[in-house]
């Protein structure tokens, strides 16, 4: 699948997986580990660097929060299904906290 097949097939509101997003990520881009915060989750470059790819992704497509989220597939569903829980800290940060809670230390991926 093509970046913009990927895209449209997010835009039309079709259920989304984790999994097929990081797999074009890895056939597309070069990819380098960094730490990153996510609202009040401190990642550090050898963590969660699934999230990590999916959020530089999600800004070089300039994504809006939901399309973000959506990304997330299963995942994300796993949230809107336990509220009260404090799995998945990633998304739940960017629920709260969008894209002005996201900061990077470097780069994570560069187009091949």
């Amino acid at each position: 699948m093509t970046q913009e097949e990927y895209l449209e097939i997010l835009r039309s509101g079709a259920r989304m997986k984790f999994e097929d997003l990081i797999a074009l990520i890895d056939d597309d881009y070069n990819y380098t580990p960094a730490g990153f915060t996510n609202g009040e989750v401190e990642n550090t470059a050898d963590e969660n660097q699934g999230s990590a790819k999916l959020f530089c992704f999600a800004a070089i497509h300039q994504l809006s929060q939901l399309e973000t989220l959506h990304c997330f597939g299963q995942y994300y569903q796993d949230v809107l299904n336990t509220p009260e829980s404090d799995s998945h800290g990633n998304i739940r940060n960017f629920m709260t906290y969008g894209w002005g809670g996201l900061k990077f230390e470097s780069p994570v991926l560069d187009r091949r």
